[in-house]
């Protein structure tokens, strides 16, 4: 009989440092985003637009990752997002936050109402959705959880993203090619094993292996130094 596949080592590996959540804190490009979204509760539709064109990744990125496997097999996340995106627009009257923190968990409530229609329409006489699994439950609803178990680095470790800082990554992960996109995003941030991964994107775990190396070379260039340490 032949023995179960062995998941294949991963070489290269990004390592967040443990301040990197922080990184993006209490700075000016922070302080004048918060300015934006007051300016956004109050009605200038240009700081409208120009925060929900920063938050498009983040959101895509979300979707994809909270989003049940039955959904993604049946509904694009760029549908999802751009409906939230149109909610929010139409509803920015009705957000009462002052900061982009209080934004981002406003959208993210958005979202996972849209999700939830989403699931409901998609699964409605047909099974039970309660059996999907969430990968970001209990994680909270704003911001991003990055795990890391790097060779040469056994013990996993988690570093939390915040307001700018989540966007930050989301904005760099967003750019990769879409197979890169999903296999970092479901590795790094769903912390899903290479077999799963493999079964997601139709291919082989040492393929899938073979697409999160290529997405961490990436990311080392495209995320801004204070959110980086590369090993």
């Amino acid at each position: 009989m032949d023995s179960p596949p062995q998941e294949p080592e991963e070489l290269d590996a990004l390592v967040l440092p443990a301040a990197a959540g922080n990184a993006a804190r209490n700075t000016g490009s922070e302080k004048e985003l918060d300015a934006l979204v007051l300016r956004a509760a109050a009605g200038d539709s240009d700081a409208v637009n120009a925060l929900l064109t920063r938050f498009r990744p983040y959101l895509r990125l979300m979707g994809g990752l909270k989003a049940p496997a039955i959904l993604r097999q049946r509904e694009d996340a760029s549908d999802l997002v751009q409906k939230t995106l149109t909610d929010a627009a139409r509803g920015i009257r009705d957000f009462r936050g002052e900061t982009l923190e209080e934004l981002e968990a406003w959208l993210m409530r958005i979202l996972d109402r849209n999700l939830l229609q989403a699931i409901r329409w998609h699964t409605a006489d047909k099974r039970d959705v309660r059996r999907e699994t969430d990968p970001l439950a209990g994680e909270g609803a704003a911001g991003l959880v990055w795990r890391t178990a790097a060779a040469g680095h056994p013990a996993a470790s988690h570093y939390a993203f915040r307001g700018e800082a989540a966007m930050l990554l989301a904005e760099a992960i967003e750019k990769l090619p879409h197979s890169q996109r999903v296999a970092v995003s479901l590795r790094y941030l769903a912390h899903q094993p290479l077999t799963a991964i493999a079964e997601t994107l139709e291919t082989s775990p040492a393929a899938a292996a073979g697409l999160v190396r290529r997405g961490v070379e990436a990311l080392r260039i495209l995320l801004p130094r204070e959110l980086a340490e590369l090993s």
